[in-house]
């Protein structure tokens, strides 16, 4: 029997509603990004309904300067990927570099 109090969402059932993973929660909620939530005992977390509207208002807007760290951090991986992919291309062992070598029959 599920004993949370009408008009609030276990931690669970937030997270599978909004596709994230606990630890992904955890994240968000460590960096000020989360919803509010309670503590219905010592374990049992809990988010009500008018804090999960103004997370998911939150997250539609953010602060100007959150954007902003959020977009640096977007434009920081991808230029990682960048050259983590223009590094792999030079070492032999990328896949399209051995599928090449296999076809020209070297």
């Amino acid at each position: 029997m599920d004993m949370t109090p009408e008009g609030s969402s276990t931690l669970r059932a937030f997270c599978k509603r909004h596709s994230i993973s606990l630890t992904m929660w955890y994240k968000l909620q460590k960096s000020g990004r989360g919803p509010a939530f309670y503590r219905l005992g010592s374990k049992k977390v809990l988010i009500t309904a008018s804090a999960e509207a103004a997370w998911l208002k939150a997250r539609q807007s953010p602060p100007e300067a959150e954007a902003a760290a959020i977009q640096a951090s977007v434009d920081e991986l991808t230029e990682q990927n960048r050259e983590s992919s223009a590094k792999s291309l030079t070492t032999g062992n990328h896949t399209s570099v051995k599928r090449h070598t296999a076809k020209s029959g070297a």
